[in-house]
């Protein structure tokens, strides 16, 4: 009985940090994975979906074209579809509330992306 409740209390305290142990630090993917699949997929090649139809950033040269700053800005801002600048004219949403630390992350990555083939 004393072994089973030690083993018992041992996977309770598993099972409490597991989710603090699994997710370790937040990444650029991360950030993508959580934001910019739905419409750009999991690799950054285009829409998982038919239901949303983002432009590929891996090689992107709009987002080449853009400083971190610059490119920062434009993910807080987005782009509505009747913006005279938006040629695929689907709307890219706004992330105003992301954190300055998850931004910073995710335009890294985005960068990463335009720049791969």
């Amino acid at each position: 009985m004393k072994h089973r409740t030690a083993f018992c209390a041992g996977i309770l305290a598993l099972a409490i940090a597991a989710p603090t142990l699994a997710a370790g630090p937040r990444t650029g993917a991360t950030v993508y994975y959580e934001n910019c699949t739905n419409c750009h997929g999991d690799d950054g090649k285009g829409p998982r979906t038919i239901d949303f139809e983002g432009p590929a950033l891996v090689g992107n040269e709009f987002v080449k074209g853009q400083d971190d700053k610059e490119l920062a800005e434009f993910l807080r801002t987005g782009r509505p579809a009747d913006d005279p600048a938006n040629m695929l004219r689907l709307e890219m949403p706004a992330f105003k509330l992301m954190s300055d630390a998850d931004m910073k992350l995710l335009v890294q990555y985005v960068h990463k992306l335009a720049e791969s083939n």
